[in-house]
């Protein structure tokens, strides 16, 4: 057997790791280790495959090791500070890229890395600072340039972002990394056709990388383009059968196209996601079609109050199969469904909960009720409402008019709420030049004051927030309006519920529920759905209503 000398084994490990054949370097490095122990650049060689293989803590061990050898050593500690940022240990990680920085001042890597932790930890400023230091140092390296765009488009300095990521790109052409995070700026920027084509030349790149395609299949429901954005989805599916975001897509789009038996069960796959929907630790399994005859049902809140008043349609179902039913749901909707005839118990979700046998989430009930387009309960009302004899507060006065409940803004907190939302009330000045009507502000939450603080409170009345305190008493409003003209957001549902002629606005990608290309939903008879024709442009919108509205008798 040849044995290799210690300086020649080295160079061949290094070479081998320079090439990413870390394997073969790791093997060599240990060789090393056995015949020299303690010898440092086998011990930094491991400790730098084990942060590749992402295996922080014998990273740690192993550069901690190296260090006692040789004392400081700048891309050591570099390397130990990933180690423990990796780790979760960020003020270990900072000090180690500071203490690195100390001995190589101009390290593009180490000012890049150092950056990138202040900026996981929310030191935005700080981390831009150090990550602009990185690209003037940077040379031929993409990395802080990539690394300085990423933060950019996080603070929506697109132009800027788009300059660094182009300056990547020439550094590197092609590579598949760079023109992907390039494509999400432009998909964050509303540049969806700039998106499109670069998440292509992403996945000409590299066609075994999953991130673009599942990108541009959200790229591609945001165009109206259901089919283009199946194809992706799918795509993903077979890149990563085991991952939950391209099935739980997938459903969303197969929904919007009406193909909701597949749709519904790969909506499904939403529950592999740990992050967005913690589990709830039940030891009570989850219901899934058989029968209820006897059972006590939990079904508990998972997601918005629009998505809890949308499937509480199926509650009667649920009763006639023979369940004791307990409704769990947030707060606002606590007296709502307390009114409801059925329901043996409605808790408040975060309270203690009372005995039950099986569980389920309202979102699935359309899945194991077998529901198709054309079996849609859909019978209204099917909730309940307070009238002003029962409650003082809900009295409107005689009409002069008929009385149009509007509602121009959801939740800011939704992901698309910059689309979905009127951010300048103004645009809907056309609708007040309409005879015969009066406007009741019906927007439950934030944004109330809005015509107040355009200077148009006269054309409105305002009921304000001592009157509309839940929905249970937003009903009782809404069912006194002769029409209810709302964005896409939960008093369209609770007005639909109620049966009130309902007219929703929606966005030019539009979401699953209200399918594609339609002006009516099989979920409320009494709505009619008004899109968007241009991407962003309300003003069309609310021309078509106006005209509608003036030729409703």
């Amino acid at each position: 057997m040849t044995v290799v000398p210690l300086q020649q084994a080295l160079i061949i490990a290094g070479d081998h790791h320079r090439h990413g054949r870390l394997a073969e370097a790791q093997t060599i490095y240990a060789r090393v280790l056995e015949k020299y122990p303690g010898d440092a650049t086998a011990l930094e060689g491991l400790g730098a495959i084990a942060l590749a293989q992402q295996n922080f803590a014998q990273a740690q061990q192993f550069l901690e090791a190296a260090l006692r050898k040789t004392g400081p050593m700048a891309s050591s500690l570099n390397n130990l500070g990933l180690a423990f940022r990796g780790l979760g240990r960020g003020r270990e990680a900072a000090d180690c890229f500071q203490r690195s920085l100390a001995l190589d001042p101009n390290s593009a890597l180490t000012l890049m890395n150092l950056g990138q932790l202040l900026e996981q930890q929310g030191r935005l400023d700080d981390g831009l600072a150090l990550l602009q230091r990185a690209a003037a140092v940077a040379g031929a390296n993409s990395g802080p340039f990539n690394a300085l765009g990423n933060l950019l488009a996080r603070l929506s300095r697109f132009e800027e972002a788009e300059r660094a990521f182009r300056h990547a790109l020439s550094l590197d052409p092609g590579n598949s990394r760079l023109l992907f995070n390039l494509a999400n700026l432009y998909l964050k920027s509303d540049r969806l056709e700039d998106a499109v084509a670069t998440y292509r030349a992403s996945i000409a790149a590299d066609p075994d990388y999953f991130d673009p395609y599942h990108n541009l299949g959200h790229t591609y429901n945001e165009l109206g383009q259901p089919a283009d954005a199946e194809a992706c989805f799918r795509k993903g599916m077979e890149l990563r059968p085991d991952d939950f975001n391209p099935h739980m897509s997938l459903g969303m789009t197969l929904i919007a196209q009406g193909r909701y038996q597949e749709g519904w069960r790969e909506y499904q796959w939403r529950l592999h996601d740990k992050v967005q929907l913690p589990p709830r630790g039940f030891a009570q399994p989850a219901w899934q079609g058989e029968s209820l005859a006897g059972k006590r049902l939990l079904l508990c809140s998972e997601q918005g109050a629009g998505d809890a008043i949308m499937f509480t349609r199926y509650l009667s179902l649920l009763l006639a199969q023979g369940a004791t039913v307990i409704v769990e749901c947030l707060a606002p909707l606590k007296r709502l469904f307390e009114n409801i005839a059925g329901p043996e118990q409605v808790v408040l979700k975060g309270q203690t909960l009372p005995p039950f046998d099986v569980h389920v989430a309202p979102i699935d009930l359309p899945l194991y009720f077998n529901t198709t387009v054309d079996t849609v309960p859909n019978q209204v009302p099917y909730l309940p409402w307070p009238t002003p004899e029962q409650d003082q507060a809900l009295q409107l006065g005689a009409p002069s008019g008929r009385r149009i409940g509007l509602i121009w803004a959801g939740n800011p907190n939704h992901r698309h709420d910059k689309w979905r939302s009127f951010h300048d009330v103004k645009l809907l000045a056309p609708l007040f030049d309409v005879p015969n009507t009066v406007f009741y502000n019906l927007q439950y939450g934030a944004r109330g004051e809005d015509f107040d603080q355009a200077g148009l409170a006269h054309r409105i009345v305002r009921l304000g927030d001592e009157r509309i305190v839940d929905f249970w008493n937003l009903a009782g409003f809404v069912r006194q309006m002769d029409l209810v003209i709302s964005v896409d957001t939960a008093v369209c549902h609770l007005a639909g519920a109620l049966g009130v002629p309902t007219w929703t606005l929606l966005a030019y990608g539009g979401e699953w529920r209200w399918m594609t290309g339609r002006e009516d939903t099989p979920w409320y008879p009494t709505m009619r759905l008004f899109r968007q024709k241009v991407r962003g442009d309300w003003s069309e919108v609310i021309q078509r209503v106006a005209m509608a509205l003036r030729a409703r008798p």
